[in-house]
């Protein structure tokens, strides 16, 4: 589990955990931003990661020394000269937000972690005083074109905390910033220092097939962070039992199922089903979803095949063109497991670098 989701187990046994996010870098550092890890008072770390090493053991030592006081910091590492103990000559800046979460906390935090297991994207919000005392928490959330719903404060209520409405219209500005390029800022409002950051919604997975390289799949993407779904029309083979650790399986006719399954954007289809014909009604169902990754496993023969296939179904160019395959990233997989590896190095360069080419990009 990641440093939010573990947030409500920590604080059944503790009154305060510190969360540490890295809300900046600049040049080469151990940890991309929004890199989070989670602290308790007693310099556990928790869950999650910033990195590691020696900026990972000072945010630690810090997080346990501000824990007893309830207040937040922000502690920049500028890595260009030799740490006294590492060594370490990154070359790089790193800015790393330590705040504290209670109990009281907890319907704020249920409240987030409910968007991000839905998959929505949300701008959260923290401020806090000059001498780092915890003003209030807030968060918008987002819709999938990426606009701001109403604020919601630390209770849940549809507010922003008290000592952040004087400078409300700078506060939606900046929280409208975050929401369309991502990342985390800071800012000065009123007497209030604000740090703002996106947090995205957890990427789910539809996994199609659930055969031996299904079974790999389901277990790389998991821990990549996906929330997979596994389906196939054989019971036996769509089962908790089979993918413990898939978020749902489900046994259903291959077409009639996406009645059943909601596809954003940000979700990514993975068709490795038992055989062609399967594989093709998947595909003529996938592409007239939204969703940002479309995969299918086959050689250039069986993949062309099922593309005239489709076209002459009605399917468009445009359409056929958002699909990856053959699927992955050559890595020269031979078995179930490495076939997997490079399935799901592409479901994570896809969500990760949009932008950049691919070695498989379909050109139909």
């Amino acid at each position: 589990m990641d440093a939010l989701e573990s947030i409500a187990s920590a604080l059944s046994t503790r009154r305060v955990v510190m969360l540490a996010t890295v809300i900046g870098t600049s040049g080469s550092t151990p940890a991309a931003a929004l890199s989070r890890m989670l602290v308790g008072p007693a310099r556990e770390r928790l869950a999650g990661t910033i990195g590691g090493g020696c900026i990972e053991a000072d945010v630690i030592t810090a997080a346990s020394e501000l824990a007893g006081s309830g207040r937040s910091a922000v502690m920049t590492f500028t890595l260009t000269e030799d740490h006294p103990e590492s060594g370490m000559l990154c070359g790089g800046t790193l800015d790393v937000f330590i705040e504290p979460v209670r109990g009281s906390d907890a319907v704020f935090m249920e409240a987030l972690a409910r968007r991000r297991e839905a998959g929505e994207d949300t701008v959260r919000g923290t401020a806090f005083g000059p001498d780092g005392t915890f003003q209030g928490r807030f968060m918008f959330p987002l819709d999938p074109a990426g606009a701001l719903g109403a604020a919601v404060g630390t209770d849940g209520a549809q507010v922003l905390p008290e000592a952040l409405r004087p400078a409300a219209e700078a506060v939606l500005k900046a929280a409208g910033d975050v929401g369309r390029r991502g990342g985390a800022l800071r800012l000065q409002a009123g007497d209030c220092s604000v740090v703002m950051e996106r947090v995205a919604g957890t990427p789910s997975l539809l996994l199609f097939g659930g055969g031996h390289v299904s079974l790999a799949v389901s277990r790389i993407a998991s821990l990549a962070g996906f929330r997979v779904t596994v389906i196939d029309d054989r019971p036996e083979f769509a089962s908790p039992h089979r993918f413990p650790e898939a978020a749902r399986t489900i046994a259903a006719d291959f077409v009639g199922v996406f009645a059943q399954v909601q596809v954003r954007s940000s979700s990514s289809i993975v068709i490795v089903t038992r055989g062609h014909k399967a594989d093709e009604l998947v595909l003529g169902e996938a592409v007239k979803t939204q969703a940002g990754y479309i995969g299918m496993i086959g050689s250039r023969k069986k993949v062309a095949a099922a593309f005239e296939n489709l076209a002459a179904r009605g399917v468009s160019a445009d359409a056929l063109r958002r699909v990856r395959s053959p699927i992955g990233i050559d890595i020269g997989a031979a078995t179930s497991e490495e076939i997997a590896v490079s399935i799901v190095a592409e479901l994570v360069h896809a969500r990760r670098a949009p932008g950049a080419p691919l070695r498989f990009k379909s050109d139909h």
